[in-house]
């Protein structure tokens, strides 16, 4: 069933020395969309209003990220959205998040299980999973000129020609990404400039505790580290589906978004009944 409010309504929220950002559009069941480590809650553009003619569908910007605060203190990213919840009234929700948003996704879930119904998980990483020398070696060579020189145009140059983050044909994202970077550059040193801590043992030797519906969504020409996360998550939660999305790099959403629309709605439609 279509819905009519497609009305946006935003605000801040006090997180404990710090504030954040959210965005929220719909009515009916939620959906929480969560962002990467390295744009902002825009990264999700393609998913909020089609999302919303079915779901109350909330983004929101985690700290140092887009319209929110940076961090005055650690702090954990997992209570940061479990204080967005508790202060939208949300007591049962599904997760779709992106990335670093998958990590933060699988961490609430282990954290809250009682509030999460179903996961949708694009390009995730995991807590606990240790990456490969080259995963590690290409990111310390894009982020290079901003820990050595500051330099903000280079780094932002350098992961718009990253062919793993957003795959070289798909030039609408790639100028898209830009803009993101661009417009808001303090997001580049949100991964580097914060420390936070999430509860309990790292996660992927959790993954067996979860038992909802789970997609995962990886981009055929995303990074290879990547691939073996989605594969490490499809072995632990039981009765996970996993797709690889043609065409797209590490931001399959942003990138494919009329094949990954209808593949989340359908899977959530699925998982919801």
């Amino acid at each position: 069933m279509s819905n009519s409010d497609q009305s946006l309504r935003t605000g801040h929220i006090d997180v404990g020395n710090s504030k954040i950002y959210y965005e929220t559009v719909g009515t009916g069941y939620p959906i929480i969309l969560i962002h990467d480590g390295l744009v902002d809650c825009r990264v999700w553009d393609e998913q909020i209003s089609y999302f919303a003619e079915h779901y109350q569908v909330i983004r929101y910007d985690r700290r140092g990220y887009g319209k929110s605060e940076p961090p005055a203190t650690d702090y954990s990213n997992v209570e940061d959205l479990h204080t967005l919840l508790q202060f939208l009234k949300i007591e049962k929700a599904s997760l779709m998040g992106v990335s670093a948003g998958g990590m933060i996704s699988i961490d609430f879930t282990l954290s809250h299980p009682e509030m999460v119904d179903a996961l949708v998980l694009v390009g995730s990483d995991v807590n606990g999973f240790e990456g490969s020398e080259h995963a590690s070696q290409r990111v310390m060579s894009v982020v290079k000129p901003l820990l050595e020189n500051d330099d903000v145009e280079q780094t932002i140059e350098n992961w718009c020609n990253d062919p793993y983050f957003v795959a070289p044909e798909n030039i609408t994202a790639r100028s898209k990404f830009r803009e993101f970077l661009t417009t808001y550059p303090h997001n580049l040193y949100a991964p580097h400039a914060f420390s936070f801590d999430e509860p309990g043992p790292p996660a992927i030797g959790r993954l067996a505790e979860i038992h909802v519906p789970n997609l995962i969504i990886v981009g055929e020409e995303d990074i290879p580290d990547n691939h073996a996360v989605s594969g490490a998550i499809q072995v632990g939660i039981s009765g996970s589906k996993r797709v690889i999305l043609a065409n797209a790099g590490h931001l399959a959403n942003l990138e494919q978004s009329q094949v990954f629309n209808p593949l989340a709605y359908e899977f959530l439609e699925s998982a919801l009944q």
